[in-house]
């Protein structure tokens, strides 16, 4: 198995681009292979969504954060409070890591 790094740019995301990273993402999926990335808005994020489309495949899935999940949680709430993000956009990216983490652990 091969693992394949996901990442981009959060600011300026479009359908093209988004299309683009989900068929990459599910070629990735269905071929065995993994993904690697960031688990940061844009790229990341929508390379995740596609990921987890199917839960079986978790543990082909690496999401590499610069701190605990509950910090990175308060960093991007804290960034929905100052407006640089919206509070939905911090909202869906903590349950969706989140979402990963619960998957994994049932792996352990």
């Amino acid at each position: 198995m091969k693992w394949i790094g996901i990442s981009g740019g959060w600011r300026k995301t479009n359908k093209e681009i988004e299309d683009k990273v989900r068929n990459i993402v599910r070629k990735i999926m269905m071929s065995g292979d993994g993904i690697v990335s960031g688990g940061a808005l844009g790229v990341d994020f929508i390379a995740l969504d596609e990921a987890l489309k199917n839960d079986s495949k978790a543990e082909r899935i690496k999401i590499f954060l610069p701190t605990t999940l509950e910090v990175y949680a308060t960093h991007y709430r804290k960034h929905a409070l100052l407006g640089t993000i919206t509070k939905k956009q911090a909202d869906d990216l903590i349950e969706q890591l989140s979402r990963l983490k619960k998957l994994i652990l049932k792996l352990l």
